[in-house]
C-alpha cells in the first residue's frame, strides 16, 4: 500500500469524476530502463506494449486505472542523464557547462510537461525511492521548480509516509512522518496532503499532531490502513476525502463520482476470496519463492479466477516434490541451464498426470521433448540455435484455423506482449510428434498444443501483461476453467 498504489488510486478517483488522467513514474536508479534488473532484487520487469521494460508498479497503474501506458510514462535517472549527455555531445547547450540545475532538472520537467499535450487534465507523478535518497535529489528539485513554473494552484504535493504502531505501548508514532516532512521542507517542498500508512486506525490526537507539526490542514491528513485487497483502496481513500482535498488544492471542481462498477467488483472479490475451496496453481520459475517476481502473473490468474468464480492459491515450485500439490501448472519465461531440469520435470509431470499447463515466453521450450538442454543452453540463457532479443513488446501471432487458441481467442490473429531472448524454429519439433504447432509470427513458432492432452499449451507471449480485472486474458481464463 505504498506510493504506486496510492498514486493509481488517486487516478482512479479522478477518472471516476470525469477527469482525463495520465501518470509518470520517476525512477531514481541509473539503469536506462528495467530490462537488466533481476527479479531477485527488484521484482518483476513489467513490459509495455511499445516494448519498454519498466518497474512493476507500472502494472498497478494499468490494472487499477484501466489505461495502456507507454515509454513516455516511465523515466529513470539513467535515461535522463544519457539524454542530457547526448545533447551535450551534439552541442545543443551552446557551449555552456552542463549541470544538474538547469539541464538535468529541465529534462525531467520536460517529460512531465509533454504529457499535457494530449488533452490530459491531471498528471500524477510518482517519485520512486525514499525522501533523502541521494540519487533522487534532481527529481525533488525538478518537482519544486514545477510549482514555480506552473503556479501554486496547478501543482499539489502528496507525501506517503509510514505511521508505525507500537504494540507494547498501544500507540502510533508520528515522529517518522514529522522527520520525513522536515526533509522535504529542506528540499523546498511543503506537502499539501499526507497519506499515512498504518496497521490500525490513527487516532484523532495523532492526526491533529501530524497536521500541526507538518504544517498540513487537518482534513489533508489521510489514513491508509493496510489491506489484502488493493482494488478497494480507491474506495477507502474516497471515504477519507483524498480526491476532494487534492482537487481543492488544484482549484478544480469536485464532480460527483461514479463508483458503481468498482463497488460491484469489490463485492465480487470479497465473495470469491471467502470461498472454502480453491484452485492451486503451481508457478515453476527460477524466482518461484519471490512473490514480486511474478506479480502480474499472479494478478492475471486472480482476475481469471474471479471470471470463473474460483479462488486461486499459488504454490511456488522450487522442487519436484511440490508438483503433486497443484491443480494446474504455469512454467514461466526465463531460460537457464540450472533450472532446466525442474522445468522439464514439471512439463513431463503435467503430461503424465493430464494436469492443465501453460508454458509462457522462453519457458515454452521446456514442453518440447527430445532437446538436449544442457547442450543447447549457453551463457546467460541463450539458445545456440536461436536469435537474441527475438521479441520485446507487442507482436502478432497468426493462429491455426480451428485450433485450441483460435477457439479461445475467437480470432485467427492476436497481438500480445513478449519479452523473449530466444526465437523458436520448426527444427526443435522434429523429435516431438505429440505437439501441434498452432501459432506463427513472421519467422518463428509462437504457439503449440499437445495433441492428446486436455490442456497443455506453450506460447511465446506473456498473457499476464495487459490482462485486465474486468477482461482477463482469455488463455488464462480458459486455463483456470480447465483447472476447475
Amino acid at each position: 500500500m505504498g506510493k504506486g498504489i496510492t498514486a493509481a488510486s488517486l487516478g482512479k478517483l479522478m477518472r471516476a469524476r470525469g477527469y482525463r488522467v495520465d501518470v509518470l513514474k520517476l525512477n531514481p536508479y541509473f539503469n536506462v530502463d528495467s530490462k537488466t534488473l533481476s527479479p531477485k532484487f527488484h521484482g518483476e520487469t513489467y513490459i509495455m506494449e511499445d516494448g519498454r521494460a519498466c518497474d512493476l508498479l507500472t502494472g498497478h497503474y494499468e490494472r487499477i486505472l484501466g489505461i495502456t501506458l507507454s515509454s513516455k510514462n516511465d523515466v529513470t535517472s539513467g535515461e535522463i542523464y544519457r539524454t542530457v549527455i547526448d545533447k551535450e555531445r551534439e552541442n545543443e547547450y551552446g557551449g555552456h557547462a552542463v549541470q544538474v540545475v538547469p539541464h538535468i532538472t529541465d529534462e525531467i520537467k520536460s517529460r512531465a510537461k509533454s504529457l499535457s499535450s494530449n488533452g490530459t487534465d491531471i498528471i500524477i507523478i510518482e517519485v520512486g525511492g525514499t525522501v533523502g535518497d541521494i540519487e533522487a535529489q534532481p527529481f525533488f528539485e525538478a518537482l519544486r521548480q514545477l510549482r514555480v513554473d506552473l503556479g501554486k494552484s496547478n501543482v499539489a504535493y502528496v507525501h506517503v509516509s509510514l505511521v508505525p504502531f507500537i504494540g507494547e505501548s498501544g500507540e502510533e508514532k508520528t515522529k517518522p512522518t514529522q522527520h520525513s516532512v522536515k526533509e522535504l521542507q529542506n528540499l523546498g517542498i511543503q506537502p499539501d496532503v499526507l497519506i499515512c500508512r498504518s496497521e490500525k486506525v490513527i487516532g484523532k490526537e495523532s492526526r491533529d499532531k501530524l497536521g500541526l507539526f507538518c504544517n498540513v490542514e487537518k482534513d489533508c491528513v489521510i489514513e491508509n490502513i493496510l489491506s489484502d485487497n488493493i482494488y478497494d483502496m480507491p474506495l477507502r481513500l474516497e471515504h477519507e476525502g483524498f480526491a476532494r482535498v487534492v482537487l481543492r488544492k488544484l482549484g478544480l471542481e469536485d464532480n460527483e463520482p461514479d463508483f458503481q462498477d468498482l463497488r460491484e467488483l469489490c463485492h465480487k472479490i470479497d465473495e470469491v476470496s471467502n470461498l472454502s475451496k480453491a484452485i492451486k496453481i503451481g508457478i515453476v520459475s527460477k524466482f518461484s519463492n519471490k512473490t514480486d517476481a511474478h506479480l502480474s502473473l499472479r494478478e492475471a490468474l486472480f482476475f481469471a479466477g474471479l471470471h470463473n468464480e474460483m479462488r486461486v492459491e499459488f504454490v511456488p515450485i522450487a522442487g519436484e516434490e511440490k508438483l503433486k500439490d497443484v491443480d494446474g501448472l504455469v512454467i514461466t519465461s526465463g531460460v537457464h541451464k540450472d533450472f532446466s531440469k525442474l522445468k522439464v520435470a514439471a512439463a513431463i509431470y503435467a503430461k503424465k498426470k493430464n494436469i492443465p499447463a501453460i508454458l509462457t515466453g522462453d519457458g515454452m521450450i521446456y514442453g518440447i521433448e527430445g532437446i538436449d538442454y544442457d547442450k543447447e543452453i549457453k551463457g546467460a540463457g541463450h539458445i545456440s540455435s536461436f536469435g537474441k532479443n527475438a521479441g520485446l513488446g507487442l507482436a502478432g501471432t497468426r493462429l491455426k484455423s480451428n485450433s485450441r487458441l483460435e477457439k479461445i481467442y475467437g480470432a485467427n490473429a492476436i497481438n500480445k506482449r513478449h519479452h523473449n531472448l530466444i526465437s523458436i524454429g520448426e527444427r526443435l519439433f522434429e523429435k516431438d510428434s505429440s505437439l501441434e504447432i498452432i501459432g506463427h509470427s513472421e519467422s518463428d513458432i509462437t504457439a503449440y498444443a499437445h495433441k492428446k492432452h486436455k490442456f497443455f499449451v506453450g506460447v511465446s507471449f506473456l498473457p499476464q501483461f495487459g490482462s485486465e480485472i474486468d477482461s482477463p486474458d482469455r488463455l488464462l481464463s480458459a486455463f483456470i476453467q480447465e483447472c476447475k
